[in-house]
């Protein structure tokens, strides 16, 4: 269906675009929208932790050796060493204030990153013997946790039992959904985003010490925000961390990116690792899955962060040998690093890190 509103806009989209240099592009105004757009979504932005130091530091090295040239300088005259000398002071006058201007942005875009963000919606599940049963005619008429139940633990195909003197008969499956009935099941588990608001406030609040009972703790999130969160609440209270980070290689297909400059991915891993070290009590450890492309980079990082005496192990896993990534040869295995947080108080503990021999025991 056209719409002739939008019909101005679709023939100046359909024109040629003019390049930067005034040249007409071999494409219309919509392909270059389009590839800008596309560019703008693929491109790795990195915010440097320090910019003002690095480019300051960077600014000195350039002039000692692209401009001083200190190694001729006893060889130069008076006047061309002044030479020298006025060609920096007003190098290092300009580049200070380009630095300066770059580093307030930097800075800003630093803080605005490491700013507490904001938990959009917490939800909790629990099972229904924790929940109180004036609260359970709103459970009992809610479609939605109805339909889930039904999804996840086939309660349609619940049928009524008889009972008898020591033990009572349970009802069976019935739409709408009766108090009788939750009793009967009540370990079902009750998933609150499909109430209200002061649903939720009423349960949490019937429930003594609610912190200290919830023994589970999912974070849908950009990783490092969730550190950021839980960093307090959770420090040395995390005795294994297990992850299975981007390979950073063509040869494994997730839903995410994966093709990182290598750079890049060593400085987006290296602040979440080091954001998970203060989780680890003493005796906790970290396992790592990687494959060859970035082992390396993150050995070294790992190094860094946990120590080299605290390495504990690199585990080789074997794959399908019959997935070949290279034309010679098969990589049939990958790693999995393992760091403690102190090796020798974690290894005090004999069965850390091995599992106990099947078989007879004593």
């Amino acid at each position: 269906m056209k719409t002739p509103a939008l019909a101005p806009w679709l023939t100046e989209l359909g024109k040629k675009h003019v390049k930067a240099d005034g040249e007409p592009a071999d494409y219309n105004r919509l392909t270059a929208h389009l590839n800008r757009y596309t560019a703008r979504n693929t491109f790795d932005y990195f915010i440097h932790k320090g910019l003002g130091k690095f480019l300051n530091r960077e600014l000195d090295f350039f002039i000692k050796n692209e401009v001083m040239h200190l190694d001729n300088v006893e060889s130069e005259t008076v006047p061309r060493v002044e030479q020298y000398l006025s060609k920096i002071k007003v190098i290092r006058k300009i580049a200070r204030k380009i630095i300066n201007f770059l580093a307030q942005l930097e800075d800003f875009q630093k803080k605005l990153w490491l700013k507490k963000k904001f938990v959009v919606e917490t939800n909790y599940c629990l099972t229904l013997d924790r929940a109180p049963e004036e609260l359970y005619p709103e459970i009992a008429a809610n479609a939605a946790q109805h339909d889930e139940w039904i999804k996840l633990f086939a309660i349609d195909e619940i049928k009524p039992t008889e009972g008898n003197l020591l033990e009572p008969g349970k009802p069976g499956y019935c739409n709408p959904l009766t108090v009788e009935f939750l009793k009967a099941n009540d370990k079902l588990v009750l998933d609150t985003k499909y109430f209200s608001g002061d649903f939720k406030a009423k349960l949490i609040a019937s429930i003594e010490n609610f912190d200290e009972q919830v023994n589970g703790l999912p974070i849908h999130s950009d990783n490092f925000q969730a550190l950021q969160l839980v960093g307090r609440r959770l420090r040395e209270q995390v005795k294994c961390v297990y992850i299975d980070p981007p390979y950073n290689t063509a040869s494994s297909s997730i839903p995410y990116k994966n093709n990182y400059p290598h750079s890049s991915w060593a400085s987006m891993m290296y602040d979440r690792i080091a954001s998970l070290c203060p989780l680890l009590p003493p005796n906790g450890a970290i396992f790592v899955s990687i494959d060859k492309a970035e082992r390396t980079v993150l050995e070294h990082m790992l190094d860094d962060i946990f120590g080299r005496d605290n390495r504990i192990e690199e585990l080789i896993w074997f794959m399908n040998t019959n997935n070949s990534q290279a034309p010679n040869y098969s990589t049939n295995h990958e790693y999995v690093l393992v760091y403690a947080k102190d090796r020798r108080v974690a290894e005090q503990d004999r069965n850390m890190f091995r599992d106990p021999n099947q078989g007879l025991r004593m």
